[in-house]
């Protein structure tokens, strides 16, 4: 399907490829959809590390596959897509066929590509072979896998030894002299003993 609403002269898809890194153009989008190449675009996807650039070359990928969607869609290309773009394109392949949007944003987008009105007798019956390919390729997706956390830049520290414990404050303490009080305790005791023992003169 050819665009029916804009025509985009002097299209430079690599021009335009990366003028959506840094900017979101109508006539960029349209000329991607046209002339692009999808596998050039997915690459882009997957390597821009911008979250934004990012949403917009998947947009424009989504794009190119509304815009070729009489076509069986390569499953390698799917995976770039963000939720949002995949679900643009799931509603996307179900209004080529006169299904009525639910969403107000997606039917700006189909009008621009010159999708046909909705048809209010539509039913399911009306997707082609093409159509339910595309449908089951787009919902076996595997999920993103969870990036590794970053590696620490350096080990971090062992925790600090536990301090060493106070000795018990039994029999073997020191006062502050560093005699051991038992000891001063039996010397005394001995004198006693002695005192009492010894012959009276």
């Amino acid at each position: 399907m050819l665009f029916l609403v804009a025509t985009v002269l002097g299209c430079e898809p690599a021009i335009s490829l990366e003028k959506l890194r840094s900017s979101a153009f109508r006539e960029d989008y349209l000329c991607l959809a046209r002339g692009g190449d999808p596998q050039v675009i997915a690459a882009a996807v997957t390597t821009e590390v911008n979250p934004e650039s990012r949403d917009r070359l998947s947009r424009a990928l989504t794009l190119w596959l509304l815009e070729h969607g009489d076509l069986p869609m390569e499953p390698s290309l799917l995976p770039a897509l963000n939720p949002a773009d995949r679900r643009l394109l799931e509603d996307g392949i179900h209004a080529r066929r006169g299904r009525k949007t639910p969403a107000a944003v997606h039917q700006k987008v189909f009008e621009q590509l010159g999708f046909p009105p909705a048809d209010p007798r539509y039913t399911d019956g009306k997707l082609q072979t093409v159509d339910l390919k595309n449908l089951k390729a787009l919902r076996e997706i595997p999920p993103p896998v969870a990036a590794a956390p970053p590696a620490l830049e350096q080990a971090e520290a062992p925790p600090p030894p536990p301090p060493p414990k106070k000795a018990d404050p039994g029999w073997w303490s020191c006062n502050s002299t560093g005699v051991e009080v038992p000891f001063l305790g039996f010397v005394a005791a001995l004198a006693a003993f002695r005192r009492r023992s010894s012959p009276r003169g």
